[in-house]
């Protein structure tokens, strides 16, 4: 466990509870690009994961 895992673990957990309020996540996370909250947003709803396994099924 390491303090940017805190910290990601926590905007992670205010976009999921606030339901994905990126200007709230943004100033909680101090971020001066809010399309960096986008990473976060993006794992929040596990795309990779989902358009990984959606590829994955197509070569079954």
């Amino acid at each position: 466990m390491s303090p940017h895992q805190i910290r990601h673990s926590a905007i992670t957990s205010y976009l999921n509870s606030s339901d994905g309020d990126t200007r709230g996540a943004q100033a909680l996370s101090r971020h001066a690009d809010a399309r960096t909250l986008s990473i976060y947003d993006s794992n929040r709803h596990q795309r990779q994961k989902h358009v990984s396994n959606t590829l994955g099924g197509m070569l079954d």
